[in-house]
């Protein structure tokens, strides 16, 4: 299933993903509200799970600022700022969050920002995660 929301009035359709065959860039796409866009289809690589996590995060060694984490997968993250922000794809942020899990695992991590919607940010972890908030996540997305 693809989800596309249009950029003007924030209408949400969803498609079957086999429309869009293996990867496609570029497709044009038409809104109820006579809105033409561009879309960029990706398929995950990995299962993203929906949440509501508590978090903070920071530009490198600046402030940090609340977050609402919203989904989570082995290979990056999706949150929600609390107040608007400048945030742009390409940054490079700091984020930790604890998970729901039975230990309350702590997770903190860089991560890049592939997407900026609004409030929502889309970010990819860089890597640096120690191994155990590794495993701790891998267990954590194991259905």
């Amino acid at each position: 299933m693809v989800v596309i929301t249009c950029p003007d009035c924030d209408e949400i359709r969803r498609v079957s993903a086999e429309k869009f065959g293996a990867k496609q860039q570029n497709i044009k796409v038409k809104c109820a509200c006579g809105n033409v866009f561009l879309i960029d289809v990706e398929f995950r690589r990995a299962y993203r799970k929906q949440v509501n996590l508590s978090g903070s995060y920071s530009f490198g060694r600046g402030e940090w600022l609340s977050m609402k984490v919203v989904d989570i997968s082995k290979g990056g993250m999706g949150f929600e700022t609390i107040t608007p922000q400048t945030i742009k794809p390409g940054n490079t942020l700091r984020v930790k969050f604890t998970l729901d899990d039975s230990k309350r695992s702590e997770i903190e991590s860089n991560v890049n920002v592939r997407i900026v919607r609004n409030k929502f940010v889309g970010c990819e972890f860089t890597g640096n995660m120690q191994q155990e908030q590794e495993k701790a996540l891998g267990f954590y997305l194991m259905p």
